[in-house]
C-alpha cells in the first residue's frame, strides 16, 4: 500500500467537503449562545484534561520504575541488608497504589518487584550497572516517547474535536436559518389570508365586475395579492428547503457524536498507548536476562514478574480507564428532531439527495478501507520491531564492562511508524465518523422514501468494520499449564489447536500405531513442539510421516495433564468415584461388545455421570466430548495397537483424573482407570446432550457397517457445501494401506480418478478401474 496515494486520496477528500470549518473562535462564541452545544464544548476540553492527568499517570508510573531501579541499584552492591531498607521504603512511598487491586495491568510490575526485593539479596556488578544505567535510561526513553506520542495525539484529538463541533455548529446555523424562513412563511401566509379578504371585501361592496374593475381600489388589491401570492410560494420554498438541511444536519450531529464517543475517543486512547506497554514490557525483560544469569534461587522470582508482564493487557487498561471516568466520557443527550409535514420535500427532491449521499458513501468507504489496509500494514512492521528489540544482556556477562548501543536507526523507523499510525488513526477517525453522519442523512431519505412508497425496503448495509489494534497486549492464557475456559474467554475457540492438531495427526499416522500412548516419544522433541504451541504455531501442520507419532501422542498427554485444572477436577472426584464403584454398568471390554450387547444410554452410570458433566462449562464439555470420541475411534484397531479400552484408561488415567492427596493411591487408581475406560465406551451415551462446538469425526463411519450413513453425509454435503464435481485425475502423494473392503490402497505417485466428495475427508474415486474411498490428506 502506497503511502504517498493514500496522502493524496485523504488531501482530495478534504478540498471536495462542501463547507470548510468555522475558527475555533466562532464555534466557541456560537457555543456561548446554546446551552447545549457549550456543554458538549465544555466536556470536550474536560476530555483533554482528563487525557492530560492520564499522561501525567503513566509518566509518574513510569518515574516510579525509574526511581526504583536507581535506589535498587545501590542497594545491589550493599548486599541483602540494604535491599529490606528498599522494600520497606517503596511500600511506605507507594503504599496506598501497590493496594489498589483495581490499577492497570503496569502497575502489576511495580507491585511484583517490591515483592521480590524482600526475597533478593546479592551483590553483582553486572546488575547493578544494568539496573542503574540500562534501566534507568529505557525508563527516560520511554518518558519522553509517550510525551512525544500523546502531544500528536491531543493534536489530533483537538483537529477531531474540532470536526465534530464544526458539525455542531453547522446545525446552528442551519436551526437558526430554519426558524427565520419558518417565521417568515407564516407571516406571508397570514398577509395572503388578509389580501384576500380584501378582495372579497370588495367584490361585496362592488358587485358589478365591470364597475369594480375600472376602481383604483380594486385594482391596488388584485396587484397586492398577486405581490403577496409571489411572497407566499417563495417563503414556503425556503421553508421547505431549509427543513431539509436542518433534518440532516440533526442526523448528522447526532451521528457524529454518537461515532465520537462510541469509538474516536476508544480510537484516540489506542493511538495514546502506542508502544507504551511494548516498551515496557522490554525494559523490564532486560531485568529478567539479567536475573537468568544469576542465582538459580531467583528463578521463582522471575516466573511472577513474566506472570505480571504476560497480563498486560491495553485493552483492559482502557476499558477499566473509561469505567473511572464514565461521568466524564459519556455520551449527552441526542437531538429531538422536530418537522412539519407541511414541508416535506418531494419524493424527486428527497431521492435525487439520496442518490449523492450514496455516492459519497461510496468513496468514504472506500477511503476508509484504504486507510484501515495502510495502518494494518504499519502495525505489522511495527509490531515486528517491538518483537525484534533486543533486551538480552547475556554479553555483558561474558566482560567486564560494555556500553550498550541503541540502534538509531531501528529508533528512527520506529518513531516513522508511530508517527504514521497516529496521523492515519485520525484520518480513520474522522472518515468513519463522516461515514456514519452520511449514513443517518440516507437512512433518514430512505426511511421517508419508504414510508411514501417511493421505492421498497432493501437489506441495511453492514456498518463500519471496527478496527482492531495489533499493537495492544491482549494477555493470551498459557497454552501449557493454563484452563480451557480462559483460553476460549481469549480466543473463542472451545477446542484448543493443540488437541486438535494432536488428534488429527495421530488419526493419519497413528490409528494402527503399536503401543501409541504407552511408547514414550522424545522428551526434546515434546518440549520442542510444546514451544511452538505456545508460539501460536503448528508444528503439525506440515509433519509428513508418523516416524514422530510416539512425540505427538506425548504432547496431546502433556497438555492435559499441564492443564491447570484437569478435566476431572478433584471438586467431581468423589462423586466419579462413588458412580464408578456403586453404579458400575455391565461388564464390557470394547465398543464392539457394548454395541452387541445393546447396553446404551439408560445405564445406571451414564445417566449419573452425565448429570454431573452437565455441571462443567460448556469448553470443558466440548473438549471431553472430543478426546473420548478420539478414543474411542482408537480403541476399534486395539488389534494392531495393542491397545484396548482399559490400556487407553491406564495411560490416560493419571492424566485426566490425578488422585487428590491424601486419598488411598492403591484403592483408587483401578476406580479411576475404571472411569476412564467406561467413559471410553460409553462416551456418545454420555455426551448425549447438544452442545454447540466442534464434533470428532469418526474413521469408523466409512466402515463396510456404516454404508447407509456415508451415503446420507455424502448426498447431505454434495448438496450443501461440495456440488458434484465432474471426473478429476489426482496423483497420491503418499502410501496408503486401506483399513476397510471400501477404502483403496495405493502408492506413493499413483494416479487416481476423484468423482466427488463423500465428506471433508474422503473422496469417492478409482484406482485401476477398482471404486472406492481414497483419504483427502493423500
Amino acid at each position: 500500500v502506497s503511502i504517498d496515494e493514500l496522502d493524496s486520496a485523504y488531501t482530495e477528500y478534504l478540498e471536495e467537503e462542501d463547507s470548510s470549518l468555522p475558527s475555533h473562535q466562532e464555534i466557541k462564541q456560537m457555543s456561548k449562545k446554546n446551552a447545549e452545544m457549550n456543554k458538549i464544548r465544555t466536556q470536550f476540553e474536560d476530555h483533554l484534561e482528563c487525557l492530560d492527568t492520564r499522561l501525567e499517570n503513566q509518566k509518574t508510573e513510569i518515574s516510579d520504575i525509574q526511581d526504583y531501579f536507581k535506589r535498587r541499584a545501590d542497594i545491589e552492591r550493599k548486599y541483602s541488608k540494604d535491599l529490606e531498607a528498599l522494600n520497606k521504603y517503596m511500600i511506605n512511598k507507594h503504599r496506598e497504589h501497590l493496594q489498589n487491586k483495581e490499577a492497570v495491568s503496569s502497575t502489576a510490575i511495580l507491585r511484583e518487584l517490591v515483592k521480590e526485593t524482600r526475597k533478593t539479596g546479592r551483590n553483582h556488578a553486572v546488575v547493578g550497572e544494568i539496573f542503574g544505567t540500562e534501566m534507568s535510561g529505557r525508563c527516560g526513553t520511554i518518558s519522553s516517547d509517550i510525551s512525544r506520542i500523546y502531544k500528536q495525539c491531543r493534536d489530533a484529538g483537538v483537529e477531531i474535536q474540532e470536526k465534530v463541533l464544526g458539525v455542531l455548529f453547522d446545525l446552528h446555523v442551519k436551526t437558526k436559518i430554519y426558524q427565520t424562513n419558518k417565521d417568515n412563511f407564516e407571516q406571508a401566509q397570514k398577509k395572503l389570508t388578509d389580501a384576500e379578504k380584501d378582495i372579497a371585501k370588495i367584490e361585496k361592496d362592488i358587485p358589478k365586475p365591470e364597475k369594480r374593475e375600472k376602481t383604483k381600489k380594486y385594482t391596488n388589491a388584485q396587484k397586492v395579492l398577486k405581490n403577496r401570492h409571489i411572497r407566499h410560494e417563495d417563503t414556503h420554498s425556503l421553508a421547505i428547503k431549509s427543513q431539509v438541511e436542518y433534518m440532516l444536519c440533526t442526523e448528522a450531529a447526532n451521528a457524529a457524536l454518537k461515532k465520537y464517543y462510541k469509538d474516536d475517543i476508544s480510537g484516540l486512547i489506542d493511538c495514546m498507548d502506542l508502544g507504551f506497554h511494548h516498551l515496557l514490557k522490554n525494559m523490564l525483560k532486560m531485568r529478567t536476562s539479567a536475573i537468568e544469569n544469576c542465582i538459580v534461587s531467583e528463578q521463582e522470582d522471575i516466573e511472577v514478574m513474566n506472570m505480571a508482564l504476560d497480563s498486560l493487557d491495553s485493552r483492559k487498561d482502557k476499558a477499566k480507564y473509561l469505567d473511572i471516568h464514565t461521568v466524564v466520557f459519556s455520551p449527552p443527550e441526542m437531538f429531538e428532531l422536530k418537522t412539519n409535514k407541511s414541508y416535506q420535500s418531494t419524493p424527486e427532491e428527497m431521492d435525487h439527495l439520496k442518490a449523492k449521499i450514496q455516492a459519497k458513501i461510496v468513496k468514504l468507504r472506500g477511503l476508509s478501507e484504504y486507510t484501515a489496509k495502510v495502518i494494518e500494514d504499519s502495525e505489522a512492521e511495527l509490531l515486528q520491531i517491538f518483537n525484534d528489540m533486543d533486551f538480552d544482556m547475556t554479553s555483558l556477562f561474558a566482560r567486564e564492562k560494555d556500553d550498550l548501543k541503541v540502534e538509531t536507526e531501528q529508533m528512527n523507523s520506529r518513531i516513522g511508524l508511530e508517527e504514521l499510525l497516529i496521523e492515519n488513526n485520525k484520518r480513520l477517525i474522522i472518515t468513519n465518523n463522516s461515514i456514519e453522519q452520511e449514513e443517518a442523512k440516507y437512512q433518514n431519505l430512505k426511511k421517508s422514501l419508504v414510508v411514501q412508497q417511493f421505492c421498497s425496503e432493501t437489506l441495511p448495509r453492514p456498518g463500519v468494520k471496527k478496527k482492531r489494534s495489533k499493537i495492544q497486549t491482549i494477555g493470551l492464557p498459557k497454552i501449557f499449564g493454563g484452563s480451557l475456559d480462559d483460553y476460549y474467554e481469549a480466543t473463542g475457540e472451545k477446542i484448543p489447536l493443540v488437541i486438535e492438531s494432536c488428534i488429527s495427526t495421530i488419526k493419519m499416522f497413528g490409528m494402527r500405531h503399536q503401543g501409541i500412548f504407552r511408547v514414550t516419544g522424545s522428551h526434546v522433541d515434546i518440549n520442542k513442539f510444546e514451544g511452538a504451541f505456545e508460539n501460536g504455531e503448528d508444528p503439525f501442520a506440515c509433519m509428513m510421516d508418523g516416524n514422530q507419532i510416539n512425540s505427538v501422542a506425548g504432547v496431546l498427554k502433556s497438555y492435559f495433564r499441564k492443564l491447570n485444572e484437569p478435566l476431572f477436577s478433584e471438586e467431581c472426584f468423589d462423586q466419579f468415584m462413588n458412580i464408578t464403584r456403586n453404579f458400575a454398568p455391565p461388564h464390557v471390554v470394547s465398543v464392539k461388545q457394548k454395541i452387541d450387547k445393546n447396553i446404551g444410554e439408560n445405564v445406571e452410570f451414564v445417566l449419573k455421570a452425565r448429570d454431573i458433566v452437565r455441571q462443567w462449562s460448556e469448553p470443558h464439555i466440548v473438549v471431553t466430548r472430543y478426546l473420548f470420541s478420539f478414543l474411542n475411534d482408537l480403541s476399534q484397531y486395539s488389534e494392531e495397537t495393542q491397545m484396548d479400552p482399559y490400556n487407553i484408561a491406564i495411560c490416560f488415567g493419571p492424566t485426566l483424573c490425578p488422585i487428590p492427596e491424601g486419598k488411598d493411591l492403591v484403592q483408587h487408581t483401578n476406580l479411576v482407570n475404571d472411569l476412564i475406560k467406561n467413559f471410553l465406551i460409553f462416551c456418545d451415551d454420555i455426551f448425549h446432550d447438544e452442545i454447540d462446538g466442534p464434533l470428532y469425526i469418526r474413521t469408523d463411519g466409512l466402515d463396510a457397517g456404516h454404508d447407509d450413513q456415508v451415503q446420507e453425509d455424502e448426498t447431505k454435503e454434495a448438496n450443501e457445501d461440495h456440488p458434484k464435481l465432474e471426473t478429476e485425475e489426482a496423483v497420491a502423494l503418499y502410501d496408503y494401506k486401506s483399513g476397510t473392503a471400501n477404502e483403496l490402497s495405493f502408492n506413493r505417485g499413483d494416479k487416481l480418478l476423484l468423482f466427488s466428495k463423500a465428506n471433508d475427508h474422503w473422496w469417492k474415486g478409482s484406482k485401476d478401474e477398482v471404486k472406492g474411498l481414497i483419504p483427502a490428506q493423500y
